[in-house]
């Protein structure tokens, strides 16, 4: 199909390939500036793009018809980003090559962001965990809650990583779906220290998988993790209802971390920011806000600074 613009100099005629030609331009260029994990979830969110508009012409997409499907998917906020992300990006592809003259997603409303709600574990939920489990899945909780790394970084991590002499774990990947990838972002691919309420776990894990030389955690026929779905499933579900604890994810230890980092006092928020991977300090403001307390609380008025 061809389009055709009236000018008044003279016309400008203008291709118009299907919408999955775009598509696919967009996720090329944009496997260079995200996660593995990214592009694996938008290459999801695509594939159902592509089914539904795939082979229409992309300058004959209306903004009613593109706002009508993906809000009849019935996702949450979250999700939804994810699809108008991918689709504004294809149809930039689109304006930039002049095969459209306007992105029709800078029409579409956008679902309202939403605070994030964190239910970090207390002490005792803590000490109950790690009492009640045993072996890897306790040192795997140790580890979550005792460093902040991400679920895709514990699955991920081999013993190469681990440094017992210095007290230090470098975080170069993140595991997904049983393929080993790239970590989140830039940031996150980071040196994190061994706390020493840590080091017994870490040695513990040791005695356990290290003769493997591979991963940290291969608990299943000395298989590493497929992800981190697979403690979930076998492991994290029954061990929170033989606490008698609340269900939460298992990425609310990461909360756990870094609300005891902000609690104790002992920290500034640009370390604590950076043991997480965070590419600022902002994140940090955003989700734990009301555990953040004014450093000039801690300023030693007797210092003379004259």
């Amino acid at each position: 199909m061809r389009l055709a613009l009236k000018d008044k100099k003279k016309p400008i005629v203008l291709e118009s390939h299907p919408y999955e030609y775009y598509a696919v331009k967009f996720l090329d260029k944009k496997k260079f500036n995200v996660s593995d994990g990214t592009i694996k979830k938008y290459q999801r969110i695509n594939t159902e793009l592509c089914a539904k508009f795939g082979k229409l012409p992309i300058s004959s997409l209306k903004v009613s018809t593109i706002s009508d499907f993906i809000y009849s998917l019935g996702h949450t906020g979250k999700t939804l980003k994810d699809y108008i992300t991918i689709l504004n990006g294809t149809f930039q592809q689109a304006l930039y090559d002049e095969a459209i003259v306007r992105n029709p997603i800078n029409h579409i409303e956008r679902p309202k962001a939403k605070r994030t709600e964190i239910k970090p574990f207390t002490k005792g939920e803590i000490e109950k965990l790690l009492n009640k489990s045993d072996g890897w899945i306790r040192n795997y909780i140790a580890l979550a809650v005792y460093t902040g790394m991400r679920s895709g970084e514990i699955v991920g991590l081999k013993w190469k990583d681990v440094d017992f002499q210095n007290g230090f774990i470098d975080i170069k990947r993140s595991r997904h779906h049983g393929v080993d990838g790239s970590t989140k972002t830039s940031s996150s691919t980071r040196r994190i220290v061994i706390f020493d309420s840590l080091m017994p776990y870490m040695k513990n894990q040791h005695k356990l998988t290290s003769k493997l030389k591979a991963y940290v955690f291969m608990p299943y026929d000395n298989r590493p993790m497929q992800d981190s779905g697979q403690f979930n499933r076998v492991a994290w579900k029954n061990l929170l209802k033989d606490c008698n604890i609340e269900y939460r994810r298992v990425y609310n230890l990461r909360h756990t971390f870094a609300t005891m980092m902000l609690q104790s006092g002992k920290f500034s928020v640009n370390m604590i920011s950076d043991m997480l991977g965070h590419n600022s300090v902002q994140m940090l403001f955003n989700v734990y806000a009301k555990y953040i307390k004014g450093e000039s609380e801690n300023i030693n008025r007797k210092i003379d600074i004259l």
